[in-house]
């Protein structure tokens, strides 16, 4: 089971970080 828990969190770090790089791509397009 902790390999499941594993996993699970590796995808949500993944997800924050696609989320970072969406934001930092927006907040860029907005100072343009």
């Amino acid at each position: 089971m902790d390999i499941i828990i594993d996993i699970i969190r590796s995808l949500e770090r993944q997800v924050n970080v696609d989320k970072l790089k969406l934001i930092k791509i927006v907040t860029n397009k907005l100072e343009e």
